[in-house]
């Protein structure tokens, strides 16, 4: 069985929650983000159970392209490659803990995780879910 759903607009990496004395806090546009990938992962989802085995994630997150850079740049070799931040695993980890307990029972069962961070014309996320083979 293979789940794949999109999360258009900007991608929102996982961030550390905030705190003001003992009260913890997740900032608020991450909280919005993580509801969005929940309500479409519960749309692809169906009527199905969470998936209980080993699974694979695979995950592609796309920015918009900068303004900075023109399209004779876009061109060139490796110029879609986005490495400057967030880092790949704080955008992995946000996915997976919204789905937790939708598309599967618990994160530790990915034991394959594909990520690709990269800029294109239709920023968001497309999040695919298979079992292991």
């Amino acid at each position: 069985m293979t789940i794949t759903f999109r999360v258009p607009g900007d991608c929102v990496p996982w961030a550390r929650a905030g705190g003001r004395g003992t009260r913890h806090f997740t900032p608020t546009r991450q909280r919005n983000y993580m509801g969005a990938v929940k309500d479409l992962a519960m749309r692809a989802m169906g009527d199905r159970a969470p998936l209980d085995g080993p699974l694979v994630m695979k995950a592609m997150f796309v920015y918009a392209w900068p303004a900075s850079m023109s399209a004779r740049k876009r061109g060139l070799p490796g110029a879609a490659f986005k490495i400057s931040t967030p880092d790949v695993d704080n955008l992995a980890k946000l996915i997976k803990d919204a789905i937790k307990g939708v598309v599967w029972v618990d994160d530790a069962r990915v034991c394959d995780l594909h990520i690709w961070k990269r800029y294109g014309d239709r920023p968001g996320v497309t999040v695919t879910v298979e079992a292991a083979t």
